[in-house]
């Protein structure tokens, strides 16, 4: 090369390292702000949620009193305004606790230790016990369940959700959820172990291939008309944060019609 292709070469060099360099720097500014704006709403979020948990339970608690000391002497209307009241009222508690939920995944420390998922499950079929009898569900864990490095409060929420929503959006006469283990495969070129799989899987409705990324996102509904119960949106939501901040991972597979399966990785 010439002397002064060379020199050329040079300066192009530098001023594209020069460019790479600025727009690195950039993007980290970029996304520092985003990470203290996301942690701001989440803050937000929380100490919002929190503060409107009172008052909401006490409209709640007043219109509850309204029907049981005046309820006979109401018109059957505002009877049925005042019931509204009350109804709304939880659901708007239920959407409020969820969103508390979530917003505390987001800076929550994950404490590890070794949880044993069978008594895990085992205190959830117990809380839901009347819902199950109720809905003539099974609940089936066909082989016993290992003992994992996890946060059992946010491990008994993933179970929980994907449990309430196997027996909730179902429609045959016989609803069944299986919560299993697979055994995790060993690499034969490795000799490593990989991370054992956890699974829910129900006899459900389905969930079309096209939604299935979608209904893990905040307040996705897929049944808007209400048929099988007014879910808040953040159940799947608050499952997918919680196996994401186990590092693990979470995917379905599902045929409308049959049921679903929720798989999930808790430590990768």
């Amino acid at each position: 090369w010439l002397e002064c292709e060379l020199d050329f070469a040079s300066r192009l060099g530098r001023a594209i390292l020069d460019v790479v360099v600025h727009r690195s720097r950039e993007m980290a500014r970029l996304n520092q702000d985003l990470s203290r704006s996301n942690r701001e709403l989440e803050e937000f979020v929380y100490t919002a949620s929190h503060d409107l948990k009172s008052p909401l339970r006490g409209i709640a608690t007043y219109a509850q009193m309204v029907l049981r000391s005046s309820g006979d002497n109401l018109a059957a209307k505002d009877r049925e305004r005042v019931q509204s009241i009350v109804q709304l009222a939880h659901r708007m508690d239920a959407v409020i606790e969820g969103l508390l939920r979530y917003s505390e995944l987001g800076h929550a420390l994950i404490r590890r230790e070794d949880v044993d998922l069978n008594e895990v499950c085992g205190q959830i079929i117990e809380l839901l016990r009347v819902d199950i009898e109720n809905a003539q569900a099974e609940i089936r864990i066909p082989h016993p369940l290992p003992t994992l490095p996890c946060d059992s409060r946010w491990v008994n929420q993933i179970f929980l959700n994907l449990i309430v929503n196997g027996i909730k959006y179902n429609d045959k006469e016989k609803r069944v959820v299986e919560v299993g283990y697979q055994v995790p495969p060993t690499s034969a070129a490795t000799g490593r172990t990989g991370p054992g799989i956890l699974y829910v899987k129900d006899n459900g409705i389905g969930i079309a291939a096209e939604d299935r990324d979608a209904v893990l996102r905040l307040f996705h509904r897929l049944n808007a008309d209400q048929k099988f119960g007014a879910g808040t949106g953040l159940g799947l939501s608050i499952v997918a944060r919680s196996v994401e901040r186990h590092n693990g991972r979470l995917w379905i597979e599902s045929t409308m019609g049959e049921g679903s399966t929720f798989f999930f990785t808790l430590n990768e």
